[in-house]
């Protein structure tokens, strides 16, 4: 029989025994319990990290041609589900001309831009800006996508292409002169568009007078320029109608457009989101021909109520073309000397615009 002093040390030994167990149950517990605080947020941090995204425009606050880059904004985003954020900066970040540099160097992620306002970093783009080669925004379209496809836009590698498309064909906007005959339009100051517009004025004998976009509107009202070349879109946009009187419908060109993405940032995004990028471009390319058709007609039907919109008599505008034939001809001069191919995609844009008008 124990004496009570056994049964004591026989209770301490069981309690240190249980106390030990617990200690030990107590240590397990939290060494699993801060794995799964620093080990599992890992994975899933991997997937629910929200993705920051810069993106900036030529245009500012309200312009039509914004529509396309805040409708991808939006589906990204919501396709997404918040995993991916876009700060978007509307026409307010550095010039136009900067912004093809500004997402090669990664300063911002994404930027749409027209060739003419690349700064001369996109020279074969400005193809289908090439007078009277490609008269509608559908043919327009084909055109880019070709040459794109075909590998020939080599001043697009450097980055993720969002977004390719055309505007509507621009026309001549004149202040207070109805120019009807090629001769009239000797030693008038134009402001074209930048790119190969400027041979265009100087192939019909006109002066060309470069003038900043938002200095466009006073340079007419003052009389600085007796006109310039624009879409109908932007002239509505900026209310550059009223310093003037007369719109010729002459279908010059039809810019080149694309939104591009910084190639890092692309290459940094998971592969699903990757996909969801893919098929909201596809997207916002559709929403774009339909949307931007719609504007351009709007925009042409306040005009005709604001201006005398005319067009030449088809022998006149035949005179025109051809003196506008020196231009392409020159283009692939200056790319060829360049070692650029620009003969290789006159003739694809030719073959494509002739396929189109077969349709």
């Amino acid at each position: 029989m124990l004496t009570d002093f056994e049964v004591y040390q026989q209770i301490i030994r069981r309690k240190e025994i249980h106390m030990k167990a617990k200690r030990i149950w107590i240590l397990s517990t939290t060494v699993a319990l801060v794995a799964l605080l620093v080990l599992a947020p890992c994975g899933s941090q991997a997937q629910q990290q929200t993705i920051q995204l810069k993106y900036v425009t030529a245009h500012t606050s309200g312009h039509p041609m914004n529509a396309p880059d805040l409708e991808w904004i939006k589906r990204v985003e919501e396709r997404t589900g918040g995993r991916v954020k876009v700060t978007v900066f509307l026409g307010t970040m550095g010039k136009v001309t900067d912004l093809y540099d500004m997402v090669l160097g990664g300063v911002v992620d994404v930027t749409h831009i027209g060739s003419g306002w690349a700064g001369g970093r996109m020279p074969l783009s400005e193809a289908v800006d090439l007078p009277f080669e490609v008269l509608n925004m559908e043919a327009a379209g084909k055109v880019m996508e070709e040459l794109f496809s075909q590998g020939l836009l080599k001043e697009l590698d450097p980055f993720k292409v969002l977004l390719q498309h055309p505007t509507p064909t621009g026309n001549l906007f004149l202040r207070n002169k109805k120019v009807t005959t090629l001769e009239q339009m000797g030693g008038m100051k134009i402001r074209p568009i930048p790119g190969v517009s400027t041979a265009l004025v100087e192939s019909w004998k006109a002066v060309p007078v470069a003038v900043r976009t938002p200095d466009l509107y006073m340079a007419v009202d003052k009389g600085e320029i007796d006109g310039f070349f624009s879409g109908p879109d932007n002239v509505v946009a900026d209310k550059l109608y009223e310093p003037c009187k007369y719109q010729l419908k002459i279908p010059t060109f039809s810019g080149a457009w694309v939104a591009l993405m910084n190639k890092n940032t692309w290459n940094k995004l998971p592969p699903d989101i990757q996909k969801i990028v893919d098929q909201v471009n596809k997207e916002v390319r559709d929403f774009f021909y339909e949307y931007f058709g719609n504007i351009h007609q709007k925009s042409q039907a306040l005009l005709n109520q604001k201006l005398e919109a005319y067009s030449l008599s088809p022998i006149e505008e035949a005179r025109w073309r051809k003196a506008a034939e020196t231009v392409t001809d020159k283009w692939v001069a200056d790319m060829e000397a360049k070692g650029l191919p620009g003969r290789k995609v006159v003739q694809v844009m030719r073959g494509v615009v002739a396929k189109q008008e077969k349709k």
